[in-house]
């Protein structure tokens, strides 16, 4: 991939970082200068992801959640409104929200309706 650094001074929220397309596109727009915000359950992955990460010269925040536990997902968008004074969510993001449904099965689909 290019190392164009076009998404330079963003921060971007990645769910499922710690494997699969997750941990790549996490890794590709930290390569490309964004700070990623990293959730996944796997504590594990999320590590490895965060030494690529700095490898490649760019910054992670680790968050170790189930996205099916909705409190902390309410918790978690408070934080980052905190740390980064804004919490604006992607459309994917939002389509998510709107048809969210706790199985794995939709998190698939719902990651396909996002490209």
């Amino acid at each position: 991939m290019s190392d164009i650094k076009d998404l330079a001074d963003r921060v971007i929220l990645i769910t499922g970082a710690s494997r699969g397309i997750g941990y790549f596109a996490a890794l590709e727009a930290a390569k490309r200068g964004a700070h990623i915000i990293a959730v996944a359950r796997t504590i594990g992955g999320l590590e490895e992801l965060d030494d690529e990460i700095q490898d490649a010269g760019g910054t992670a925040t680790l968050v170790p959640l189930d996205i099916t536990e909705g409190d902390k997902i309410d918790q978690m968008g408070g934080s980052i409104f905190e740390r980064w004074g804004q919490a604006r969510w992607p459309d994917c993001q939002r389509r998510f929200a709107r048809h969210y449904q706790p199985s794995a099965a939709y998190c698939a689909q719902g990651s396909w309706q996002c490209f």
